[in-house]
């Protein structure tokens, strides 16, 4: 099994409503590693705003880094 499909196995397990803060901080290491930022960020914001430690962390050194260069270009 390649990344690519161990995020939508992520995705199915969240959208059966077994979406806890770290499957979504999980979700979102995946999309990262294979370059998606956009997608990354916005599953650690998810985490993060359910209170995960880890998704918090990650949003802020990440993804409002990310952001900021993002904006600047």
């Amino acid at each position: 099994m390649d990344e690519e499909e161990e995020d939508v196995d992520l995705e199915k397990v969240i959208s059966k409503g077994n979406a806890i803060a770290a499957q979504y901080n999980l979700l979102g290491a995946n999309y990262f590693s294979i370059g998606d930022k956009e997608k990354a960020c916005e599953n650690f914001k998810k985490s993060a705003d359910m209170g995960d430690k880890d998704g918090q962390n990650n949003y802020s050194k990440i993804c409002q880094w990310f952001f900021s260069r993002k904006s600047s270009a």
